[in-house]
């Protein structure tokens, strides 16, 4: 039998993906560099075609060249630990190689969210809805005007979705839903939820940076974490609030992943997501928080 405290031990899957120009190299020659230089689980597509979860992969991407596909991982300490040596060793060789990452490329996660029910779906759009300026104000500016990573409070559908009632989930939800899955380019990305139970955050700018990697991951989980263990998210802002203050109550959602058992590295994390913060919010002040009625 499965304990809850086996569930806490388990952590929720992932995986990532990262975008990079590799100049005149091509894939096999990347490849190749990866496992001269240790990583010899790398697989080389030279193509693109489904990840099979088991191993990492390199592919050919269409917007920048190349991209790094992980394998299925786990949000516990040994699964970001295995995201850490990779990422660290795919950052060295960027260095080394002078491999390019411009305002084209992106750094996607993918979320398994099977454990979540209809009204916690709903949450969870609702909570990228609240939060999505703090999340574009965390990136550089050719994010928000990307056609890979839209904005959801742009799509149709979503404001009828985000305002379903806890009374009207069940019996509006297919309906409601399949008004806002049908297209992948988008920074929350719900396309492949029945298909198979995930999720793909597209907001994020390329990198290879593996602080930046972790924030991330663990920012993502933090919100569907939160999703997952209210009863109802109400909605946050009924006024105009001030970015600083919405990346202060985005920040509150890490209190969420401790329940799951994981508490190494949520400081650090914080303090990266601040940095980024920091970075690029005098880009995106003309952008108030979300508001929708209960």
């Amino acid at each position: 039998m499965t304990t809850q405290n086996d569930k806490k031990q388990n952590g929720r899957n992932f995986g990532i993906e990262l975008e990079f120009d590799p100049g005149n190299q091509n894939c096999n020659q990347v490849a190749e560099i990866f496992h001269d230089n240790g990583f010899t689980n790398l697989r080389n597509v030279n193509g693109y075609q489904q990840s099979n979860g088991n191993s990492w992969e390199l592919k050919t991407d269409c917007s920048c060249g190349l991209e790094l596909v992980s394998r299925k991982l786990k949000t516990d300490d040994s699964g970001l630990e295995e995201l850490r040596t990779f990422t660290t060793l795919a950052s060295n060789l960027r260095d080394a190689y002078n491999w390019k990452i411009d305002k084209k490329c992106g750094f996607h996660v993918h979320f398994e969210i099977s454990d979540l029910n209809s009204l916690q779906i709903r949450n969870l759009v609702k909570l990228y809805l609240a939060y999505e300026p703090v999340i574009f104000a965390m990136q550089p500016m050719s994010r928000s005007r990307s056609g890979y990573c839209k904005g959801i409070r742009n799509k149709a559908g979503v404001n009828k979705f985000a305002k379903l009632a806890p009374v009207e989930i069940d019996s509006l939800f297919s309906e409601s839903f399949s008004l806002i899955n049908q297209e992948k380019f988008y920074g929350l990305n719900l396309k492949n939820y029945y298909h198979r139970k995930t999720i793909e955050i597209r907001y994020g700018a390329g990198t290879m940076n593996p602080e930046k990697i972790k924030a991330w991951v663990l920012f993502n989980l933090a919100l569907i974490e939160k999703a997952k263990n209210s009863e109802f998210v109400v909605p946050f802002i009924e006024r105009n609030t001030s970015l600083e203050s919405l990346f202060k109550q985005s920040l509150k959602c890490f209190r969420e992943i401790k329940k799951t058992g994981l508490k190494k590295g949520l400081t650090d994390a914080k303090k990266t997501l601040r940095n980024r913060f920091e970075t690029f919010k005098q880009n995106h002040e003309q952008h108030t928080s979300y508001k929708i009625s209960a």
